[in-house]
């Protein structure tokens, strides 16, 4: 059974769900960085690869939708060879310890019981030095019509998600109300928790 099938069906519609426009905190946060290798949990349709591809980032990705991939190949035309997008599940995905220099965890919906282990298992990819970039909906967005998981389990509070990655130095960390603009499926007041982080 594809567990992917919901993905496949957003993604296959002919807007991009979440538009072309990289994430508004990611956008932030990345600019502030030297260009280096960067990679991305559960990419969808590549908003945020295309736009850091741009800004001269290599760019690993992945994500358990091919229809998410797929579309976002065509808007990385140009830029293949800087862009390696595999398909993967988030405990299926790996990567060479102490590889990358950038995690862009933005909007990965991950099961309570498998979060920590995936957070764990991604920090671990980054160089020491590195930097964490996460932006997830809190458990207070439950109920709002913006976007998002709509099961508690799949929401995060702030200090569990810190507690997930041990040893970083926060130059950003809030959990915050902001107006999201991103796309058809991300529009409205929404609850969010945000973090910026250097690998220790």
């Amino acid at each position: 059974m594809n567990t992917y099938r919901h993905w496949d069906e957003r993604y296959g519609e002919s807007d991009f769900a979440y538009g072309k426009e990289p994430n508004a905190f990611f956008k932030d946060c990345l600019e502030t960085l030297l260009p280096g290798t960067l990679l991305l949990a559960a990419e969808g349709e590549g908003r945020n690869a295309f736009w850091a591809l741009q800004k001269g980032f290599e760019v690993k990705a992945y994500d358990g939708s091919s229809v998410g991939k797929t579309k976002a190949l065509t808007l990385a035309v140009g830029y293949e060879k800087m862009l390696d997008y595999q398909i993967a599940s988030h405990l299926g995905y790996t990567c060479p310890k102490e590889s990358i220099d950038v995690l862009g965890i933005i909007y990965a919906h991950i099961e309570s019981e498998n979060r920590k282990a995936v957070h764990q298992r991604l920090a671990e990819c980054l160089k020491p030095g590195g930097h964490l970039i996460l932006e997830a909906f809190s458990k207070k967005q439950l109920g709002n019509t913006s976007g998002g998981p709509k099961s508690l389990d799949m929401l995060y509070d702030l200090e569990e998600i810190k507690l997930d990655f041990p040893g970083f130095y926060w130059k950003v960390s809030v959990a915050q109300s902001r107006t999201l603009n991103e796309g058809k499926y991300h529009q409205g007041n929404a609850e969010l928790i945000q973090l910026f982080g250097r690998k220790q």
